[in-house]
């Protein structure tokens, strides 16, 4: 019986084992020597908390919970690294001077009293803004003279039948009147609907990618 390798309940062996199928571990194992020629003490595990003490090497880690080093990890003092990194997906409030060797690529709102590369924020802002009025304004009055040679042809069209091949209706979009142009054109890399109704006034929708539907963004009336 003391030869006897248990199936359950607690055990201690003394003795080498070779175990020639594979077999699960559902409880703790305590070792002093070696499994598969492996120091457990060694084994750093996927899915359990653990400190490890000493220098490892890795090929690629993927930390999907919090990783706590009192020393370096590739090279960086972690401690830090946390308080100067620029993360990608939460707001950070950045001082000093940063350069940016390669390509930077702002997808929201830059704010503060200083510089980006040769231009002033704050006069970068002022700028845009005049220019986002003028070309409101700009837009406001083509789209007035569109609308009304567009409603001059739509009379003398309207006694004229049209046939389509098939029609896809991907969205419903309700006007209060007659419409009477619709134009899509594209502007960087965004999409946009100009719907302009008999009355001259002008809608324009902006192509939301998330909800994959056109949502509206202002109203413009020939006033």
């Amino acid at each position: 019986q003391k030869n006897t390798f248990k199936v359950s309940g607690d055990q201690m062996v003394t003795a080498d084992l070779v175990m020639l199928e594979d077999f699960s571990v559902s409880g703790s194992v305590d070792t002093l020597g070696h499994v598969n020629h492996i120091d457990l003490r060694d084994v750093v595990t996927l899915n359990t908390d653990q400190t490890l003490h000493g220098s490892y090497k890795f090929e690629c880690v993927e930390a999907v919970q919090n990783l706590s080093a009192t020393g370096k990890v590739s090279g960086l003092n972690m401690s830090e690294w946390k308080e100067i990194a620029v993360v990608q997906n939460k707001q950070q409030e950045m001082t000093g001077v940063w350069r940016i060797k390669r390509h930077l690529d702002l997808k929201g709102s830059v704010t503060g009293p200083g510089r980006l590369g040769d231009v002033d924020l704050q006069e970068l802002t002022d700028n845009i803004t005049r220019d986002i009025i003028d070309v409101h304004g700009e837009m406001k009055k083509n789209l007035s003279t569109v609308c009304e040679d567009t409603n001059r042809h739509l009379i003398k069209a309207r006694n004229q039948t049209s046939e389509l091949l098939y029609v896809d209706v991907t969205q419903e979009i309700t006007m209060r009147n007659v419409v009477s142009l619709v134009k899509y054109f594209k502007s960087g890399h965004e999409d946009f609907l100009a719907v302009c109704e008999e009355c001259c006034w002008t809608t324009m929708f902006k192509w939301d990618k998330e909800s994959g539907m056109f949502s509206k963004l202002y109203h413009l009336t020939d006033t």
